[in-house]
């Protein structure tokens, strides 16, 4: 009888770390595989959504942004998210995995599960300054509806492209420096100096009145004609507050194994 005990006691035992092991296992982001470049691929399809035409061709067009900013742009698909919300997998694939490529891991991803057909984004380093709420509403306007036409592929690289545009627009902002516009202002300063010196120089017959008479009529000061005149009125106006669009600066998230986040999330 104790010899029974014994034996479904490490039954019990046994089935409780099985459990215990496949819950880890459906709760952990899977990694990424590694190119031979030593990064981490960019696209990442378990869920098996794209063709390997489609995913070649995805893969370059994420490489000339990583070429030209050192960026990250990633796109994950999967089946289920497991234990984790789409923000949690996808925060915790971009960190674990170990994307981003410069200093401060700047980059930005894209979750894709396709069994409960939900999306996530997550944003990392400079891209959550790039980012901020209204980006992204306006980005997830414009790739969403793929999604949820079954067009993966359009929708991916449509994703790409406005990141492409995005990234392109705030570094070329981020390179007009303050030396630089110290620079325009110097030439502007120059430049305004042109036209002051030549009418400078066409009055040097212009000499001082040493006293006021020839300001002074002869006759003195006769007032003809007088009267009262309204000069001015003053009109307050009060504008109408326009509705818009919730959000506006970038909010962001601790991840699910640390770091921060900025992303939104959803269904397609």
């Amino acid at each position: 009888m104790f010899r029974n005990i014994r034996k479904t006691f490490f039954l019990l035992t046994m089935m409780l770390m099985a459990v215990l092991v496949t819950g880890i296992n459906a709760s952990a982001a899977a990694p990424a595989p590694i190119r031979s470049d030593g990064l981490p691929d960019p696209v990442v399809d378990y869920a098996d959504l794209l063709t390997d035409t489609e995913e070649s061709s995805l893969r370059a067009q994420i490489d000339k942004v990583r070429e030209a900013y050192a960026f990250d742009v990633v796109v994950v698909t999967v089946d289920t998210t497991g234990m984790l919300t789409p923000t949690e997998y996808a925060d915790d694939f971009f960190l674990l995995n170990n994307y981003g490529l410069d200093e401060e891991k700047s980059g930005i991803l894209l979750l894709v599960a396709i069994n409960d057909r939900s999306w996530a984004t997550c944003t990392h380093g400079e891209a959550i300054e790039y980012f901020t709420e209204n980006v992204l509403y306006d980005m997830e306007d414009e790739f969403i509806p793929y999604m949820s036409d079954g067009d993966f592929a359009h929708a991916f690289r449509t994703y790409i492209s406005i990141t492409n545009h995005i990234v392109t627009r705030a570094r070329t902002e981020q390179a007009f420096t303050f030396v630089t516009f110290l620079i325009c202002l110097l030439i502007g300063f120059l430049l305004a100096l042109i036209p002051l010196f030549i009418q400078l120089h066409r009055m040097n017959n212009v000499h001082a009145a040493k006293d006021a008479n020839p300001y002074h009529s002869s006759r003195g000061l006769q007032l003809k004609h007088s009267e009262d005149r309204y000069l001015r009125h003053t009109v307050s106006r009060v504008a109408i507050p326009k509705e818009t669009r919730s959000g506006g600066g970038s909010i962001t998230h601790t991840g699910h194994s640390g770091g921060t986040f900025g992303g939104h999330s959803g269904k397609f």
